[in-house]
């Protein structure tokens, strides 16, 4: 897992001097007779000289009275750790008002509201309808203000120079938007939260969010799993010849997990044109005592799909389970008959629940505000990317890397919990400035009777 340093706070820009005051030892060439005067017949002295702390003067006092032996003093020197940079007092980060943004490639002037559910854009207005509603029902919703922000009017240049006045930005969906608005909250000491994707690049950056775990996240988490759960040899990674890289991840993590560099799990590389991989064999990768599972590191695209199929019509009675990743969830060609003849496990930070009193509570709100019921996993992940921040800005205001402190929040559908992660430089140089903050809260689910339960296991 990632290495967090300690949440401490950073010293002050002031400098504690220590004055000390040095006795001088008087030396002479050749040694002297000392008289020694009985205590009762030694002069008595009433005044004594020290160094005014505030003056640096030298005067007399009293013998009797009170001082200091150590005295903080203003060094004028300008400081390690800035506040600018790290960090001022906690209430400094609450506001009257908070003012959000939420980009997105709304594409206004296409929009198909005539088709709520598979309007070709309507994924980003079906998130704003769900963080709509959570700020409508939210006990400091007079407190936080909502602009929605078209991305094209950014590409446009027409939004670009006001951005600089929002406590918050939420949103960004290609690279090149990530990347400028990640920039531009450091630059200008802005939250940022991205909610879709997760970029690299992101450097010295405390001011950057990702909600979604990144899928190197979800990689070390599986081995996680993997390693708890099974034998080495039960386990088999699985990629298309030229994905060969998708399985380093994994290898790795077992001999860290180890503490073993020769560890490794069996790996079946796909070197096969024909449409259902009619000339690959997977006899081998099977196990007759034991389940045998594959690990399918893929998010998108119709290979992993096509060996699903395979791996469903050779496995015959044997017990297999599959290892996959969250977007599955969302993948309409893989069906309940993959989920129950495979063992389909996945890795998620989505986890659907219908059957909460929280949920219930939402479907009413949800159709008293709309009119209708809630149709779109999007509305769902707006809702509860909304409620994780208006909990934060309750809780935190503005100062993110205390985000972190919090644990788990669990949503209807998505759960977060941030951790900070940190390059080994600021490891070395022993300062407490993060990388950025990313989600790492995962679950593994399967599908029981039609429904998603989540896999117990330490």
């Amino acid at each position: 897992m990632t290495s967090v340093l300690s949440h401490q706070r950073p010293l002050s820009g002031n400098r504690v001097v220590c004055i000390v005051v040095a006795l001088l030892l008087l030396t002479a060439c050749s040694p002297k007779k000392i008289t020694v005067t009985p205590d009762d017949d030694r002069p008595t002295r009433d005044k004594v000289v020290i160094r005014d702390a505030e003056t640096g003067e030298l005067r007399e006092v009293d013998k009797d009275t009170k001082r200091d032996t150590i005295v903080v003093r203003d060094s004028g020197r300008d400081p390690v750790i800035t506040d600018d940079r790290y960090g001022k007092d906690d209430t400094d980060y609450f506001k009257e008002e908070y003012h959000v943004a939420l980009i997105a490639p709304f594409k206004s002037s296409t929009l198909d509201t005539a088709n709520f559910v598979t309007g070709r854009d309507m994924r980003f207005f079906n998130y704003y309808l769900g963080a709509k509603q959570a700020l409508q029902y939210s006990p400091i919703s007079d407190k936080i203000l909502l602009d929605i922000i078209d991305s094209d009017e950014l590409k446009s240049g027409v939004a670009e120079g006001n951005l600089r006045d929002y406590d918050v930005i939420l949103g960004g969906y290609d690279r090149t938007e990530i990347e400028g608005l990640r920039n531009m909250a450091k630059e200008e000491n802005l939250l940022y939260m991205s909610p879709w994707r997760s970029i690299k690049g992101a450097k010295d950056n405390p001011y950057y969010i990702q909600l979604r775990p990144s899928i190197l996240v979800q990689f070390e988490y599986i081995s996680e799993y993997l390693s708890s759960q099974y034998e080495d040899s039960q386990i088999t990674l699985v990629a298309n010849a030229g994905d060969e890289n998708r399985l380093r991840p994994f290898q790795t993590y077992l001999a860290a997990i180890r503490s073993d560099a020769s560890a490794s799990y069996r790996e079946c590389i796909i070197r096969d044109d024909t449409r259902h991989f009619e000339d690959t064999e997977l006899e081998e990768y099977f196990m007759d005592e034991q389940t045998s599972v594959f690990v399918l590191p893929y998010t998108s695209g119709t290979f992993f799909r096509t060996f699903l199929r395979k791996l469903k019509s050779e496995r015959l009675e044997r017990d297999v389970v599959v290892i996959g990743l969250n977007n599955w969830l969302t993948n309409s060609s893989i069906d309940d008959d993959f989920y129950n003849n495979l063992g389909v496990h996945l890795a998620t930070w989505h986890y659907p629940q219908y059957t909460s009193e929280d949920w219930e509570q939402y479907v009413n709100q949800h159709y008293e505000l709309y009119g209708r019921l809630p149709q779109s996993d999007d509305i769902i992940e707006g809702y509860d990317h909304m409620n994780y921040l208006i909990s934060m800005l309750k809780s935190h205001g503005l100062q993110a890397t205390k985000y972190n402190e919090e644990g788990t929040y669990e949503g209807l559908h998505h759960q977060i919990e941030l951790q900070q992660v940190l390059a080994i430089r600021n490891r070395l140089d022993d300062t407490n400035a993060p990388e950025y903050l990313e989600n790492r809260s995962l679950k593994m689910v399967r599908l029981v009777d039609g429904i998603f339960e989540e896999v117990e296991w330490e």
